[in-house]
């Protein structure tokens, strides 16, 4: 054979060396094999394991959110009450000693203070006051010492710490 018979055959697709070159009628998909699927089938697959592979992200990101939310829930706290009876403001007024409630209290952020008077004076309780017959209701927000003078203690003051 000769270079330029050789030349034509290459421009023609003629060859006679048992392959198949791919010459003719053009591109088979099917053609370009991979593990014995056709490229479609490969695809189709890599697209399922991408799907469920951003679905379990989700699922995860989800479930990492509810823990979080759990475990920085605040506590609703405590609620602690104390009541100064009726004739709280008499009895001290003759000299008596009264204690309605500790000197110290301690508490948590988020526990709830309350005081009840009972009585027909108004009584001081750290920075609190509270009026004849009503109530006082405080929930403590942030730590700090909330002490004051108290009437209700031999002392007169009361130490109110928030933990």
């Amino acid at each position: 054979m000769s270079d330029e018979q050789a030349s034509d055959d290459l421009v023609d697709g003629d060859y006679d060396d048992g392959y198949d070159h791919g010459g003719g009628d053009g591109y088979d998909p099917d053609d370009d094999a991979v593990g014995g699927r056709s490229v479609g089938e490969a695809q189709g697959r890599m697209a399922r394991r991408m799907l469920a592979a951003i679905g379990a992200l989700v699922v995860l990101v989800t479930a990492v959110s509810i823990l979080a939310a759990v475990f920085h829930r605040q506590d609703p706290g405590i609620e602690y009450r104390y009541v100064i009876p009726h004739g709280t403001a008499e009895r001290l007024a003759a000299g008596e000693d009264i204690e309605v409630l500790p000197a110290r209290i301690e508490l948590r952020t988020q526990d709830t203070l309350v005081i009840e008077n009972q009585d027909h004076d108004t009584f001081a309780v750290g920075g609190l006051r509270v009026g004849p017959e009503q109530t006082m209701t405080y929930t403590f927000s942030k730590p700090g010492n909330y002490g004051g003078s108290c009437q209700l203690h031999e002392g007169g003051s009361v130490d109110i710490v928030v933990v």
